[in-house]
């Protein structure tokens, strides 16, 4: 079972809250099946997770115009997917 919780935190590290949240595990048939998994829509791949917490940035970016918002996520974020949200 996998946590994955984004946090609001001022760049004085005062934390502000959960912004988002969302659970998700590893069913036993999907367990080794990496090059399977290659060809799944984004959807369904645990690295979605990293697409769902830029997209909770994008929203709070625009609902708080004068604010400036940061999403910081590690290299499992380096996905393509992201990069395709940002341009549109």
């Amino acid at each position: 079972m996998y946590d994955h919780t984004y946090l609001a935190i001022t760049p004085g590290r005062v934390c502000l809250g959960v912004v988002g949240n969302e659970q998700f595990d590893q069913t036993a048939e999907s367990l080794g099946k990496s090059n399977e998994r290659v060809n799944w829509p984004i959807e369904d791949k645990e690295s979605f997770c990293w697409l769902t917490g830029y997209r909770i940035a994008s929203q709070l970016a625009e609902e708080c115009p004068h604010t400036k918002i940061i999403s910081i996520a590690d290299s499992e974020a380096d996905i393509y997917d992201i990069f395709i949200d940002a341009q549109e």
